[in-house]
């Protein structure tokens, strides 16, 4: 066996300085440059007499005296060593130099984030670090350089899909986990240290990139392929035991703080709480389940007589809007936010978090994506009491209906509760078995399945669960599985139809951004699509075009969401580059021609053929769909101009909403309708639709002749034509 194709030889090959992992030695690669002795592996282990002084991890209730010490923002000349984390740097880098993954947990502020990648680039190594959102990896990055009195992009630089500020000679790249993920999927990591900070938000690309690095891992310490890069897995609360015995990693803990923070009484409202802190002089973290919370209060603090900067927080805003946050302003600032705020990411000149103890997320409820709402966890508790205190003393004012100590000590992780067609078919594309990888916490198998039978359905995967051609290009795009599919048959029949391939292009945008208008304002939007009663799609592409190069005030009037129409504007851009478009003409048509209409039509039946459903009667005022494959009957979205259909297809989703006393109530919807041709969908829907189909297909054809041939007969009895 030659040394090159030895686990030895394949690690010098890609890159010694990460050395060579043997089962019963440390090959001298991997031996630290230090002075001090060299501990034992044993020395790593979590049941070291030494560690008896540290807090319990899993406490059952809170302990708000205890409250994590917070990082302060500091100018380039700050002095690490005040920061909690400083006082494990040479322990963590003996480990780093050992071990292939290494496990750091630090409270909320101790420097994670911005010193460990640093203490790593200054020894030599290169590192990835991935951030669970846009905003956070940009916001590290930025923070990192600014310490090293670096340009951002030179030796410090981030990438997620929207942006890339990577130089050449960046020896520390901040990425967001799904984009790294697909990074890691299709090729081999030419860097010596992976880090995946935060890793307590556990989203679906967070556990397929710590997986597929473990089966990497695994195969390397089994002679069958390259050495990934060393793993340093980074949070502020996790089981850290459970992960360290499953891969026998090192505990590093720092533990220290900086401000105290103290728990006060909530006031009779939330908006009460932020009057009162705002005439306190105070600025406010307001974590609020979602947008339509957020803008509520947002109207409610707006008609209060009080000096406030009121600056919305989401994940759909564009890079701009987000970091307004950062800014120092001459007046109180209060944020309203998703859960966006509560990782990664430091406002520091925050006084006061006031929390409604809930959240939403999607999850997978009999089949159905449901956006639910329900209260958080004990860990969210203590993340998002850790955003306030950086500069000073904080305070956390917890508004939630469920006492403390009564919640669940951790989230469930976003692979074990959402869809999973995304992340099935982009494993599929890089040879990957969803069902095969070693996840920490595997994915429900009734999930798997489901996926599987609607890439299927789509032609995506074969009868054997492989990739097909057409999958491998949807896999492509940074969009869902079904949008996805409307681009390729765009970029398929755009040969023929010039500007097809734009006009989908948009349509995709606004999908991703969840539709551009405000519901409750179809008087003023509906003028810009005036005529349309066929297709949602169609009708917000006409009002996107309308909105186009309009001011702020301008789509208001308009009756479109500002903050959802800049995304989708995001997205437009984005998907230009990675389908190749040049540049567009100054106006596209505002209503597109009744051929070019068609074969939109087709490309969103082609990509929603699997999500049909028929008209099944009318309650109240509502007309009543039912699906192939959704449980109970739905209505369509209060935004919808679809009008007198027999069939449809559309998403079907259940939307849990708040009312008094945090009562829900849920309700089954269709969203973004588009009336369909059965004729079409029976000669166009893949094989294995049809049978499915044929059933509803018959039914609406009865349902829409019945409708056209009753007929008044002279005599005067109602009847059918002969």
């Amino acid at each position: 066996m030659s040394s090159m194709a030895s686990p030895q030889g394949r690690a010098n090959l890609f890159r010694n300085r990460r050395g060579v992992y043997h089962p019963n030695r440390v090959h001298p690669s991997s031996q630290p440059r230090h002075s001090e002795s060299t501990p034992s592996k044993s020395h790593w282990r979590r049941s070291q007499p030494a560690r008896d002084a540290f807090r319990p991890r899993h406490n059952t209730s809170l302990d708000v005296e205890n409250a994590p010490w917070l990082e302060q923002k500091r100018s380039p000349d700050r002095q690490t060593e005040k920061l909690p984390i400083e006082q494990i740097k040479g322990e963590f880098l003996r480990a780093i130099d050992l071990c292939d993954r290494v496990i750091v947990t630090a409270e909320t502020g101790a420097g994670k984030t911005t010193q460990i990648p640093q203490f790593l680039i200054d020894e030599g190594y290169s590192v990835i670090m991935t951030q669970p959102r846009r905003l956070a990896a940009s916001a590290s990055a930025s923070r990192i350089s600014e310490e090293r009195g670096e340009p951002l992009g030179k030796e410090v630089g981030y990438r997620h899909a929207l942006e890339d500020s990577v130089g050449l000679d960046s020896r520390l790249v901040v990425s967001t986990d799904g984009y790294e993920f697909h990074r890691f999927l299709h090729r081999a990591s030419e860097n010596d240290v992976l880090i995946i900070d935060e890793y307590h938000e556990r989203n679906q690309w967070m556990d397929a990139l710590v997986a597929l690095h473990e089966k990497r891992l695994n195969a390397f310490y089994e002679g069958k392929g390259p050495k990934p890069p060393k793993l340093v897995i980074m949070s502020a609360t996790i089981n850290a035991e459970h992960l360290s015995e499953r891969w026998g990693a090192p505990i590093i803990e720092a533990q220290g703080r900086t401000y105290p923070i103290t728990q006060v009484s909530p006031g009779s409202s939330i908006e009460d709480d932020v009057v009162d802190e705002a005439l306190d002089g105070k600025n406010t973290l307001v974590f609020l389940p979602g947008k339509s919370e957020i803008y509520s209060l947002e109207s409610q603090l707006d008609d209060e007589d009080v000096d406030l900067e009121v600056i919305p927080l989401h994940s759909q805003l564009t890079s701009d809007e987000q970091n307004l946050a950062f800014k120092k302003y001459d007046r109180p600032k209060a944020i309203p936010s998703t859960n966006i705020a509560e990782t990664s990411i430091t406002i520091s000149d925050i006084d006061t978090v006031i929390d409604s103890g809930l959240e939403r997320s999607v999850e997978l409820i009999d089949g159905i994506e449901t956006l639910s709402i329900h209260p958080i966890s004990k860990f969210n508790v203590r993340q998002r009491m850790g955003r306030c205190g950086r500069c000073g003393p904080g305070k956390y004012i917890y508004h939630g209906q469920v006492p403390l100590e009564l919640l669940e000590d951790y989230p469930k992780p976003e692979l074990c509760r959402g869809p999973l067609e995304k992340l099935t078919l982009a494993l599929l594309s890089g040879g990957e078995d969803i069902e095969q990888l070693p996840f920490i916490d595997p994915p429900p198998q009734e999930h798997i399945e489901l996926a599987k039978r609607a890439l299927y359905h789509l032609n995506l995967i074969g009868p054997r669960g492989h990739l097909t051609e057409e999958g491998a290009k949807v896999a492509a795009l940074p969009v869902d599985v079904r949008t996805g599919k409307m681009l390729v048959k765009a970029v398929e029949l755009d040969v023929k139809y010039p500007g097809l391939l734009e006009n989908m292009i948009d349509i995709a945008a606004i999908i991703e951004a969840e539709g551009i208008t405000i519901s409750d304002k179809q008087k003023k939007w509906g003028r810009y699509c005036k005529g349309e009663h066929d297709s949602d799609h169609i009708a917000q592409l006409r009002v996107y075009r309308a909105a186009q190069h309009r001011g702020e005030k301008t789509l208001e009037a308009m009756g479109v969401d500002a903050k959802s129409f800049r995304r989708a504007e995001e997205m437009r851009r984005l998907l230009d580059r990675r389908l190749e478009i040049g540049p567009r003409p100054e106006e596209l048509k505002q209503a597109p021609s009744p051929t070019m209409r068609q074969k939109m039509l087709e490309c969103i039946w082609t990509g929603m053929s699997d999500s049909v459903f028929r008209k099944v009667g009318s309650k109240g005022q509502d007309s009543m769909w039912k699906g192939l494959h959704s449980r109970g009957d739905r209505k369509l979205s209060r935004s919808s101009v679809v009008q007198d259909s027999s069939l449809i297809v559309g998403k079907a989703f259940d939307l849990v909403v708040l009312r008094e006393h945090d009562d829900t109530k849920t309700l089954p919807l269709v969203l973004m309708a588009t009336a369909i041709d059965p004729k079409w969908l029976m000669k166009h829907a893949t094989p294995q639709l049809k049978r499915d189909l044929a059933d509803s297909v018959a039914k609406a054809k009865k349902r829409g002749s019945r409708k056209r041939a009753t007929n008044i007969y002279p005599n005067g009895k109602r009847g059918r034509r002969e």
